[in-house]
């Protein structure tokens, strides 16, 4: 149903951020009960078979809700005996929990499949014979199960908030609220249950809660016979509007300003003052009459509405700035049934009071040709179009069960629908189309599609059940699917009829809840929004792989700025050999670390290295070496000065200089003096500006040494924040250029905040927890044992052996698999592998078990180790850094006090208590979590290469 007169103008109410997000989160989809939807419905008829109609059997379901949870659908569905958990994901519509309402568990215990069976089996007989008789007296049966007057209304209407908590109503004026803790293989589990008839007085006690709604302030409204409720969501009662003599027949719906209810003699916007419900103007409210009739007359036209006034739940129309904003019903007219259009807010200063209606609040009125009665469902409305149904059955039953059974088949049906649109110019109703093929037996509201402008409906043919599309424009047939067989289980009355995101109708009724699975497959499986969310969650997961040794980057920086209080072009340095306060990736505690941060923004930055012991790697942002110095380096010991230039630099370099180009803006170096801490050497290092070479400045220095310096890599949404830092200050490289797009699609782009909504933020948190758990479960096998059947490896990515450099160097190989694994455990490279160290990596023992914190263990260090020195240091597996709080993170062959074996061994001790005698060769561990052990061997010999010497695995002592 296009907006004929405003094309432009919103088709949809303002989504209520207090709902939950989905396709269905409230009874009519959405706050303004307007029956329609964005996304696509289905779009080709066929035939349905057995398998593409999947059910939950239960004695009687209205509507069900809709709720997402961790990329998964999840069905809530209140019904006559209590609440269903479906799990609706992909093609599945499988129960996953039940809950009885407290105080009606015997509906639950009666209404058992095979009495269901056995009636409806009875029923198809019935049918079949169009035996009228037969069909009545099955009345009787289902109402022994509980399908009867008193307790139709359980569950009728129902919702689910943004937190995930479901709202029913049941039990006269009793409101439930539930949970399943938004785990999708969770049970249904009662928060609370608060029965209101005590607050009301005695003779609305027997009275029932015909309706819920959401206000935009995050309030439940619940309507009953002559009264109003509004609730909080814990369910404390804020205040109640009193209707003396009215009768209040179906439910109601809400706009950011009102609660709109529609009475047996008057349609009211009710307001929320913060002390109490008005619907005085002085408060923002009003009152209208509308045309009725008496109860008596009702009954004898066969209104489903038992009052005299109108039957229909309020639908709202008109969205969006410059729109007329009305609230349209049915009303009760004795000459026929007129469509009524209210004015939800002021009303038009230049706007007369139209002839034969009640009000000036009356924007217009119109007499339908579909029925004589008011209607039992609400209008459904998309932009400036609105649907009316009839459903004053011709030769109505004495009950609910024979009016639902009889009608299409043994005696007439209720058919028609009638559309009109609202012009705004002539602010009137005109009639657009009326088809009176439709079947409205069971008073099923239709649901509308925006995507497709078709038009859903339930209806029957032949005795037997069917879905329909009708053209929205035109109001001509365009789709059917009839149901498998002849049988009632396929009725769907007074039932929600929902589309689901991928094509798929969802549908209430006696004797079970059903999903039809009409959408095509690539529909059903891929909407618009399942296809969106699985692209940021995709793509999240990719940048989190490709960034992670910029984000471990970031956060050496973060550390360096927030921790130490140092800042870019400055050196940050430890005085002593590191404790665990040093929380980077596997430090070593064997040497005294200087780390020179750089950011050549302003121009090139010049780093001085004295001649001497001082060795190390420059490094870009992306942690690729530019060049190693030091002994082993490019200066060979005999000191340099390297000039790191940012990209695209052009410029003159002076002589005696060696040139760094490097592709980012930020970088560090990580440098080392050796076990021997000599700072008045260390201090020789140098950092300046290039421009002011011909006098340099200071170079500030910045000591670390009794600083929590936290560089762990955070996998939460914090990963993407660092990503994002780091992309608006370094240029995109041409390697790099297909990420633009998949940072974008996640929320990352250069110039503009990162800032996701929730639902974006929960997508990114599972992503990096999806990204955290691909790392770990590579770390846990990526690595080759150095001896057979050992567990000791080279900590060394075989992949990243080719690229070590840049990650880029060799044609056709870019290992970022390989460099993500390498920075999620470690920090810094080196330009040229040398053999000044050799590292072995252990956390399984000889068994194969983990390292775990609470247990005990030895390392028997075999005599005569072919290297210079050694050393032993264990980290928290989880976060690959120093375990905090402890003290003596390794021991080495230099330790003070180590204690040495008869035959040169040493045995070295890993556990949360020391062995008696043993406290120098001791390394402690923390209960609570699993650990790792790296050994270092520095000066190694060839016996180490060759494995003529061989380090024994790590035993569990008992």
């Amino acid at each position: 149903m296009r907006a004929e007169h405003d094309a432009h103008a919103p088709r949809l109410p303002t989504r209520n951020p207090w709902l939950a997000d989905s396709v269905y989160p409230i009874s009519h989809f959405n706050p303004g009960a307007t029956d329609s939807v964005d996304h696509n419905g289905p779009t080709r008829g066929r035939q349905l078979t057995a398998d593409d109609v999947k059910f939950v059997l239960n004695i009687y379901t209205s509507n069900a809700t809709v709720k997402t949870e961790h990329d998964e659908t999840i069905v809530i569905a209140s019904g006559i005996d209590g609440i269903r958990k479906i799990n609706a994901t992909g093609d599945a519509f499988d129960l996953v929990s039940f809950v009885a309402y407290p105080g009606l568990e015997i509906l639950s215990e009666i209404a058992t499949p095979e009495a269901l069976e056995s009636v409806l089996e009875d029923a198809d007989l019935a049918v079949r014979e169009k035996d009228d008789a037969k069909i009545l007296a099955l009345s009787e049966r289902l109402a022994e199960i509980g399908f009867n007057r008193r307790y139709l209304g359980n569950g009728f209407y129902n919702l689910i908030d943004a937190d995930g908590f479901h709202y029913a109503a049941f039990g006269g004026l009793k409101v439930i609220k539930s949970t399943d803790d938004n785990e999708p293989d969770a049970p249904l589990r009662i928060v609370s249950v608060v029965d209101f008839a005590p607050e009301l007085p005695v003779k609305l006690g027997n009275s029932f809660i015909t309706g819920l709604g959401m206000t935009y302030d995050g309030h439940i409204a619940a309507a009953a016979n002559g009264v109003l409720l509004l609730l909080d969501r814990d369910l404390a009662l804020l205040g109640t509007l009193f209707f003396p003599g009215e009768a209040v027949e179906n439910s109601i719906c809400t706009d950011e300003t009102g609660i709109y209810v529609v009475t047996s003699r008057r349609m009211l916007k009710v307001v929320w003052t913060g002390k109490k419900l008005s619907y005085d103007e002085a408060d923002g409210g009003w009152e209208s009459e509308y045309n009725t009739m008496t109860a008596a007359e009702a009954v004898a036209a066969g209104s489903l509405s038992a009052s005299g006034g109108s039957g229909t739940p309020p639908t709202l129309l008109g969205f969006g700035d410059g729109a007329d904003k009305l609230v349209v019903i049915a009303d009760a007219d004795p000459q026929g049934t007129n469509l009524v259009a209210f004015w939800r807010d002021e009303i038009p200063d230049d706007f007369a009071r139209k002839p034969s209606t009640k009000s000036r609040r009356i924007a217009d009125q119109i007499r339908t040709d579909i029925s004589k009665v008011t209607i039992e469902p609400s209008p459904g409305v998309l932009g400036s179009g609105v649907l009316v149904l009839n459903t004053s059955y011709p030769k109505p039953a004495s009950d609910t069960w024979g009016n639902a059974m009889t009608a299409g088949v043994t005696r007439p049906a209720p058919t028609g629908v009638q559309k009109l649109i609202w012009n705004s110019h002539t602010r009137s109703f005109e009639k657009a189309w009326l088809n009176r093929e439709i079947d409205n037996t069971d008073l099923v509201v239709p649901v509308v599609s925006a995507a497709t402008d078709m038009i859903y409906f339930a209806s029957k043919r032949d005795c037997r059940y069917e879905l329909v599309a009708l053209d929205c424009n035109t109001g001509e047939l365009k789709a059917r699917w009839p149901f498998p067989d002849d049988s009632r289980m396929w009725n769907i009355y007074g039932g929600g009829n929902a589309v689901l995101a991928g094509g798929d109708f969802l549908l209430g009724g006696l004797f079970a809840l059903k999903r039809v699975q009409v959408g095509d497959r690539i529909e059903r499986q891929f909407s618009a929004e399942t296809l969106a969310r699985r692209a940021i969650a995709r793509r999240a997961v990719e940048a989190a792989l490709w960034g992670v040794s910029i984000v471990s980057f970031d956060l050496m920086a973060q550390a360096m700025t927030r921790d130490a209080h140092c800042a870019f072009n400055q050196i940050v340095y430890w005085s002593r050999i590191p404790d665990w306060k040093n929380q980077m990736l596997t430090p070593s505690p064997d040497v005294m670390y200087l780390m020179p941060f750089i950011n050549t923004s302003d121009g090139p930055m010049v780093l001085e290295i004295p001649a001497g012991s001082v060795s190390g790697t420059i490094m870009d942002c992306w942690q690729a070496a530019l060049v190693d110095v030091g002994p082993a380096g490019a200066d060979r010991g005999h000191g340099g000065r390297y000039v790191i230039l940012p990209p695209g630099y052009s410029g003159p370099i002076p002589a005696g200089y060696v040139a760094l180009p490097s592709d980012t803006f930020h970088g560090f170096a990580l440098l080392e003096t050796g076990t021997i801490v000599d700072l008045a050497y260390a201090k020789q290092i140098k950092l300046y500006p290039l421009a002011q070479a011909a006098m340099p400045p200071p170079t500030i220095f910045v000591d670390a040494v009794d600083v929590l310096f936290d560089a762990t890599i955070h996998y939460d949404i914090s990963f993407f924040e660092s990503l994002h830092r780091v992309v608006q200050r370094e240029p995109w490289l041409e390697r790099d250029a297909i990420m633009i797009d998949l940072l974008k699609t996640v929320g990352i782009e250069k110039g503009k905040p990162f800032s996701p909504d929730r639902a974006t933020r929960a997508i990114l948190e599972e992503a990096i927890d999806e990204a955290h758990a691909w790392l770990d479960t590579r770390y846990d096998s990526a690595f080759t044992p150095f001896y057979e059947g050992s567990h000791w490896a080279p900590p060394i990515v075989p992949e990243l052996a080719e690229t070590r450099a840049t990650f880029f160097e060799k044609p056709g190989l870019y290992s970022l698999d390989a460099r993500a694994l390498a920075f999620h455990y470690a920090f810094s490279t080196i330009k040229r592998l040398d053999a000044a160290q050799f590292y072995l990596l252990a956390f399984r023992d000889k068994a194969g078990g983990v390292l775990d914190g609470g247990s005990s263990y030895r390392l028997t260090v075999p005599p005569s180790v072919p290297a210079e020195h050694w050393s032993a240091t264990i980290y928290d597996r989880a976060t690959h850094a120093l375990i905090r709080g402890l003290a003596q993170p390794a021991r080495s062959s230099r330790s003070p006090g180590l204690e040495t074996n008869h035959d040169g061994s040493v045995d070295l001790y890993f556990g949360p208590v020391a062995p008696e005698g043993k406290q120098s060769n001791w390394i402690a561990t923390s209960g609570g979590g699993v650990f790792e052990v790296t050994t270092r061997f520095y000066a190694p010999m060839p016996a180490l290469y060759d494995k003529s010497w061989k380090l024994p695995d790590i035993e569990a002592l008992k």
